[in-house]
């Protein structure tokens, strides 16, 4: 680390990416790491290694080397429901993502 900035904004810096990418964007070691730390605040539960959450987002999203669960579902004609947050649909041979409603209060800070 370099006066406090985290390895990867520095890593970011090293590659030319620029202010408003580095705020804007989550990449997938940040999803990771953040899951991770906040699995370990849930109700009774144990926190999760990087190594499971990593799997478990390979195993629902899919890598350059194998389609995910959500592709499956979605390539059979199916839509993959994820409670309030959303929905992935299959519309001509696109995939599409329809928020849901808590997810979009949230978003529009409107969640109480």
């Amino acid at each position: 680390m370099r006066g406090g900035r985290s390895a990867t904004i520095v890593e970011r810096e090293a590659y030319g990416y620029d202010e408003r990418e580095r705020v804007s964007r989550m990449d997938k070691a940040q999803l990771v790491s953040t899951t991770t730390d906040e699995t370990a605040g849930n109700e009774g539960g144990r926190r999760l290694a990087p190594e499971e959450v990593g799997r478990i987002l390979d195993t629902v999203f899919g890598t350059m080397d194998r389609p995910g669960v959500i592709a499956g579902a979605l390539r059979e004609g199916e839509t993959v429901t994820l409670g309030s947050f959303g929905s992935f649909h299959g519309e001509n041979g696109t995939a599409t993502f329809r928020p849901g409603k808590a997810l979009t209060e949230y978003l529009h800070d409107e969640t109480g």
